[in-house]
This record gives C-alpha cells, sequence and structure tokens, in this order.
C-alpha cells in the first residue's frame, strides 16, 4: 500500500487539483493515506477526502523536517512525495509501483516533470553538483555548445535509467529505505535535500532511477511573489552550498576561484558594446 505526503505552503492555488489528479489516477485504490502538513499557520484548509491526514504546524518548520514527520507517521510501504503544485498523470503511481516489481535494488524513483506548457522541466533529473559539473553549467549560460551535464543535456530524455538525482516533487520510495538511510537531512531547511537522499541512497547501494514512461505537471511557485522567489533563490544557493561542503569541501576554495572569475568575466562583458 502507499502513503503519499505533501507539504502546503501557500498553496491554496493548486492543492485541490492535485488532490483530484491523485483520486483520478488508475491506481487510487493502493493510496492507503494522504498525509498533507501545512508549514504555513496563517492559511486554512477544509479537505473533504477521507484519505487526508491533515496537519498544521505553528510555524515553518521548513520542507525536511516537515517530510520526516509525515513519512514518520505513514503507515504504507510504500511513500510519494508530491509537491502541492504538481498534477499526476492517470497512470504516474502504476508506473512507480512496477518499477519496484520489475527492477532489482531500487532505491527511489523520479518521473518525467513538466512545465504547465508540457515542456521538459530541466530539474526533472540532475548530476551531483561537483566543480566540474556546476562549471558546465555555468558556461552553457554564455556557451550553448557546451553541455550542461548538471541537468543531463547530453542524454535522450525518454530513455529509462539510472541517475545521479531526481526531482523531490515527485519520488517514490519505500519507507524501509528510507528509515534504514534516517530520513531526510534537516539541515536542509529547503532544497538539495531530495539530492542528499539519492547521494546516500547511491553510497548505500542503493539505485536511482529516472522512468520517463509516466509524467506530471510541475507549476514551481507560480503563486510567489517577487520577494519570496528572490528568498527561494536565496535559499536555493544557501542548500547548495550546504551540500558541496557536505560532500566536496576540499573543492571549496576552487569553487570561490571559479565564482571571482566568473564575476569578473560578467563585468568584463557588460563593459563592450
Amino acid at each position: 500500500m502507499l502513503s503519499i505526503v505533501i507539504i502546503l505552503y501557500k498553496s491554496k492555488d493548486y492543492i485541490n487539483n492535485c488532490i483530484n489528479s491523485i483520486v483520478n489516477s488508475n491506481l487510487y485504490e493502493e493510496v492507503l493515506e494522504i498525509l498533507i502538513i501545512n508549514n504555513n499557520p496563517n492559511e486554512e484548509y477544509n479537505f473533504k477526502n477521507n484519505k487526508i491526514q491533515f496537519h498544521c504546524m505553528n510555524k515553518n518548520i521548513g520542507y525536511s523536517k516537515a517530510m520526516n514527520f509525515a513519512i514518520n507517521k505513514a503507515h504504507g510501504d510504500y511513500i510519494l512525495t508530491l509537491n502541492p503544485d504538481t498534477i499526476l498523470s492517470y497512470n504516474t503511481i502504476d508506473v512507480m509501483l512496477d518499477t519496484y516489481k520489475i527492477h532489482k535494488n531500487v532505491g527511489v524513483v523520479g518521473v518525467k516533470v513538466l512545465n504547465s506548457d508540457n515542456s521538459f522541466q530541466l530539474s526533472s533529473i540532475r548530476k551531483f553538483p561537483t566543480p566540474y559539473i556546476l562549471l558546465t553549467k555555468i558556461l552553457n549560460r554564455f556557451f550553448k555548445f557546451i553541455p550542461n551535464l548538471y541537468n543531463y543535456s547530453n542524454i535522450n530524455l525518454k530513455n529509462f535509467q539510472d541517475v545521479d538525482a531526481i526531482s523531490g516533487c515527485c519520488m517514490m520510495i519505500q519507507k524501509n529505505t528510507f528509515e534504514k538511510i534516517l530520513g531526510f537531512d534537516e539541515r536542509f531547511f529547503m532544497y538539495f535535500e531530495d539530492t542528499d537522499l539519492c547521494h546516500r541512497l547511491i553510497n548505500n547501494g542503493k539505485r536511482v532511477i529516472y522512468n520517463p514512461k509516466t509524467s506530471i505537471n510541475h507549476f514551481k511557485g507560480g503563486s510567489l511573489s517577487i520577494f519570496e522567489k528572490r528568498f527561494v533563490n536565496y535559499k536555493f544557493y544557501i542548500s547548495m552550498f550546504r551540500f558541496i561542503k557536505k560532500y566536496y569541501f576540499k573543492y571549496i576554495t576552487f569553487l570561490l576561484l571559479i565564482l571571482f572569475l566568473l564575476i569578473t568575466f560578467i563585468l568584463l562583458c557588460q563593459n563592450i558594446y
């Protein structure tokens, strides 16, 4: 049986569509419960679905901590983490569960993530941000002939394959596997908790699988204000730095040098007319 976990924060515009897509999926009978954690006590929600267990935090405790809280309460053998601004395809749950039945040593499964216009969302799959991988991403912004290896721009996105990391907006993991690696690292308030989870799974001999046989739509922060989006970007880079510090500490000096050279390059370019 499957437990679905969703963390809310200013999600009123999206959550009902997300729940409807779960209810309309072809394996809704496999869903034991939908655990919803509200990280914004200033917002009120009223759900009528009898499978929903709703918990409201007294403050924003962060994504990782809220996820760990919910998954600790879950009773399903499998856990599906979803962002509230996602819409599942009819067969998403079916395909993800089948991945565990067909393949061996699966740690976590992700699917193709699409934007609202059905274009591919780059964050669907990611390489671990080593200095070399990050450099390709930075250079790709200026020189399109250099592949962005961080977002796997050099592979066929139609192929089922093992990857470094998948997006936490839709990932499935067995509860006993999640417990064995001690859940999400709560030092990641938001962002990179999914990448960190995948890193620890691989270190423990498990596979991180991208299965593009199904897809979801992810609307990605559409209800945030400009100030909030800037705050989210700030949190993203703080979490990235925390991840690099955790796994690649010896490269930090090198990364700071690259950052200095990049800023210098941008400033020089701005003075060329």
